[in-house]
């Protein structure tokens, strides 16, 4: 699983775009194809990306995926970033 979650981190670190929230298809793209890729797209592990991550409330700067749900896309996408940018410190 850690690999899965490495992969699809990776993914979406190398979405060019993040200009907005659904940029290169969005962060569920990713989770999918990656789901695809380690044959874990059946029943047994199929899971939304919500279920995934937690909300900002919840996450802490370990958290490898967090959700902003219920929020305008301009307002999100500079969410996202501050989150990005706060992940990356030391």
């Amino acid at each position: 699983m850690r690999q899965f979650v490495d992969h699809v981190c990776a993914a979406i670190e190398a979405v060019p775009d993040k200009s907005n929230v659904y940029a290169g298809g969005g962060d569920q793209a990713s989770v999918l194809a990656g789901m695809r890729q380690f044959g874990l797209e059946n029943a047994e592990h199929v899971v939304d990306a919500i279920s995934l991550a937690p909300a900002p409330i919840y996450a802490t700067r370990d958290s490898r995926f967090v959700h902003f749900p219920s929020q305008i896309n301009a307002y999100r996408a500079e969410a996202m970033r501050a989150w990005d940018r706060w992940s990356h410190e030391q």
